[in-house]
């Protein structure tokens, strides 16, 4: 995934990067299903970052900024986090870097979030299926 990173200022600040974003969140997601990230690990801080969209503009900077030591946190008790907890970190650092332009950045970040937590459902979901015995001779 590292040589991935290098997309992370352009989804941000490009209008232009939708599929980047969308595509960088799919290969996230698939990687945090495959160490069996959980739907609620994933939802515990996206719905966090969802409560951040309620409030001031300053104010979500600030909570923002503090999400990193809480996902460093989660990740050094939980290893399954861990893919996560890098790429989201990095893009906070993005998002954050300075006050002008960051309403626009941080709606991304929202929509790249988001686009994680649908593609790890379905990823989750998939993995499931296919580790599930199939009854009947479907």
């Amino acid at each position: 995934m590292a040589a991935q990173d290098d997309r992370l200022p352009r989804i941000f600040t490009d209008d232009r990067a939708a599929s980047e974003l969308v595509d960088y969140a799919h290969d996230l997601a698939r990687s945090c299903a495959r160490v069996e990230l959980s739907k609620t690990q994933i939802r515990a801080i996206y719905g966090t970052v969802r409560s951040l969209q309620r409030k001031e503009l300053s104010e979500r900077a600030r909570g923002l900024r503090l999400l990193i030591p809480k996902i460093a946190y989660a990740a050094a008790r939980d290893p399954a986090l861990r893919p996560l907890a890098g790429p989201l970190t990095e893009a906070i650092v993005h998002v954050t870097r300075d006050s002008e332009g960051f309403d626009g950045r941080f709606s991304r970040f929202c929509e790249f979030f988001e686009a994680i937590v649908a593609f790890h459902y379905v990823a989750s979901e998939e993995a499931k299926r296919e580790s599930s015995p199939r009854r009947g001779g479907r």
